[in-house]
């Protein structure tokens, strides 16, 4: 007889809770499925609560194991809610029950009589992962002797798309990643289905089979005041979606690479604030006056000297590369040698210098806001760097070197103080600057780069997982495989002409010997190379990675190589014969040496056309986005009524 345990987490609340009314409900009615079932399966019901939650539960459930931490363990919530995380829920049912399927649901779900029956019969048919929708009632009937008319208005009740009642193998649940994902907030369906999902042979989301319901449908964890929970759950589900995907094991990938490129998307534009500025700037102004702490004279836009007041060594270090290369893990090794201190990406070049207009050679005014945005849409820039900055665009006087200075400072100050300005030797690490070279040794003849290098494959596979908040996923190969050789040749344009201020590190390098190659950077650099200190560079990448970069997060939980030999998806053999013909020579040259894949003709000309087609979609949005309003409505109804039509 096949054997089921049933968990759900009781909670005593007051009169004043939806749950005063709907936990009674659910309790009466998981008994009387229970004893319905009796002739069909083996059921066992479980509660895992808090300890002051204990006199509230029913004497015909299981106790499991005393819940002892809440997601108030994990941050401070406007709410303040004692949300127990599902995992410390599921654990204990393990620990309690060896049933051949698991099963939980919110405590606010209610059982239709023929729930267990009913569930046995789909598992038959072969289905090992399961998620049953309910049905919504009104909230006429509220007591326990109105449960006949709550289950006869469920029959024909409201469809409800959440998920809130799953059923899963026990031996499937050794598999499950959920982080501190809590229950009662937002999301933590989706968690849930994304595991089951994942490790059942058979999975399916039933819809339509009557045999869950709830009383009204007031949804108060949409709440603003649960706003903060329900970021605090979208992460988790971004991370544990994120290792899902890098496990070799896992079935229904398609499933979960819509869920995390849908999150990341959603996560990126709305999760983060508007302006980086209100969450990494200081909140006080600074101690000393801006003209003493920031430029205040320069000679040209382009000008080799230091700004007359700048208290900035000249010799920076700056660490590029194709994105997802290990341009971050480069820059944190780097920073944890005596006197370099690594910042944020600053974008500068590649994003607030599209925005810059020059009289002279000096930034005109009227730009200064959208560049001021662009800066902080990937930097922190204090008020008083953003307030000085405009005054001396209005007085005519400032260069980009003295506004790219400003960033600098501003960020530096907040790890050095005033005094450790004019002794730091800064790390600045932004992938895309390896296109904006001229500028930059036009700024500090002095400075060096370390250009990061990585097998092209990896890396784009790598990016297209990651970057998701864009329209990266979408690049087709040949886009990202020239964009890739471009950097290289950019980087080998100014190597060639300043041989002793760039060097190229491979990521597989630093792998394979980790001192060696700091030791050659470190020579290149021209500084002691203190291998002790080596150890502390994921202290060093946590203050460089912004809570929204989950991309980044890999090397800071585990060492490098452990990482690399995860799994990881490869391209298609169409692709990579792509990618070999267009940068197979610089791979070769710089020892990825690969074999060209077999392909058919038929499946090259398919991929071609396939990849023709991402331009034309990618075209299609650039040019959407900049047409007028009007334009697009007009545009949208030609297109419903002659093509949809």
């Amino acid at each position: 007889m096949i054997k089921f345990a049933h968990v759900i987490n009781p909670v005593k609340v007051g009169g004043g809770s939806d749950l005063h009314a709907a936990q009674p409900v659910t309790f009466a009615t998981m008994r009387t499925a229970k004893q319905h079932a009796e002739k069909t399966a083996e059921v066992a019901l479980y509660a895992a609560f808090f300890p002051e939650d204990e006199d509230f539960v029913p004497g015909f459930f299981n106790k499991t194991k005393l819940l002892s931490r809440s997601v108030l363990d994990s941050g401070t919530f406007e709410s303040n809610k004692k949300l127990p995380f599902i995992k410390d829920i599921l654990d204990r049912l393990w620990e309690a029950s060896s049933a051949d399927y698991f099963i939980y649901t919110n405590v606010d779900i209610s059982l239709m009589p023929d729930f267990y029956i009913r569930l046995k019969e789909i598992i038959d048919r072969g289905f090992d992962g399961v998620i049953i929708n309910r049905r919504t009632i009104s909230g006429r009937h509220t007591t326990i002797e109105e449960i006949p008319l709550m289950i006869e208005e469920a029959r024909n009740g409201k469809k409800h798309p959440g998920y809130d009642c799953f059923v899963f193998r026990r031996e499937a649940y050794r598999k499950f990643v959920l982080g501190e994902s809590c229950v009662g907030a937002n999301w933590i369906g989706r968690i849930l289905i994304s595991n089951i999902a994942a490790f059942s042979r058979s999975f399916h989301i039933f819809e339509d089979l009557h045999l869950t319901f709830h009383i009204g449908d007031d949804r108060i964890w949409l709440n603003k005041k649960y706003r903060d929970l329900e970021m605090h759950n979208e992460e988790q589900l971004i991370r544990i979606l994120k290792e899902l995907l890098e496990n070799g094991d896992t079935r229904n990938r398609k499933l979960l690479k819509d869920f995390y490129i849908y999150h990341m998307k959603k996560h990126f534009y709305q999760g983060r604030p508007a302006d980086i500025i209100r969450r990494n700037s200081p909140r006080y102004r600074l101690p000393v006056p801006p003209q003493r702490l920031y430029p205040v004279a320069s000679t040209s836009r382009f000008s080799d000297r230091a700004p007359a007041s700048s208290p900035l060594r000249q010799d920076p270090v700056f660490v590029v590369g194709y994105p997802r290369s290990g341009t971050t893990f480069v820059q944190s090794l780097i920073g944890t040698q005596k006197g370099l201190v690594p910042l944020n990406e600053t974008h500068f070049f590649s994003r607030a210098w599209k925005d810059m207009r020059f009289r002279k050679d000096k930034i005109v005014s009227g730009c200064i806001d959208a560049v001021i945005a662009a800066i902080r849409s990937g930097i922190a820039f204090s008020a008083d760097a953003a307030d000085h900055v405009r005054r001396m665009a209005e007085e005519g006087v400032i260069t980009p070197k003295m506004l790219f200075e400003a960033v600098i400072i501003d960020n530096l100050f907040q790890k050095v103080g005033h005094r450790g300005l004019q002794h730091a030797r800064w790390v600045e690490k932004t992938p895309h600057h390896v296109f904006h070279l001229e500028k930059i040794f036009a700024f500090y003849p002095q400075a060096k780069v370390v250009y990061v290098l990585r097998h092209p494959e990896k890396a784009i596979v790598s990016r297209r997982n990651s970057f998701l908040f864009g329209d990266e996923h979408m690049w087709p190969l040949q886009k990202h495989a020239r964009q890739w050789l471009n950097g290289i040749h950019h980087m080998e344009k100014h190597k060639r002409l300043r041989p002793e201020s760039v060097i190229v590190a491979r990521l597989e390098d630093l792998n394979a010997d980790r001192m060696k190659e700091m030791g050659r950077i470190c020579a290149f650099l021209k500084i002691d190379f203190d291998a002790g200190r080596l150890n502390n560079y994921r202290e060093i990448a946590k203050t460089l990675i912004y809570p929204w970069e989950f991309w980044k997060t890999d090397f800071v939980k585990d060492s490098r190589s452990k990482q690399m030999a995860k799994f990881q998806e490869r391209l298609s053999a169409e692709d990579r014969h792509e990618l070999l013909r267009i940068g197979g020579r610089k791979m070769q040259q710089y020892g990825y040496i690969e074999s060209s894949p077999q392909v058919s003709s038929l499946g090259l000309l398919r991929s071609r056309m396939n990849n023709a087609g991402l331009f034309t979609r990618l075209a299609r949005r650039k040019i959407a986005r900049v047409l007028p309003a009007p334009v697009k409505r007009c545009l949208k109804k030609v297109y419903f009524l002659f093509v949809r039509s």
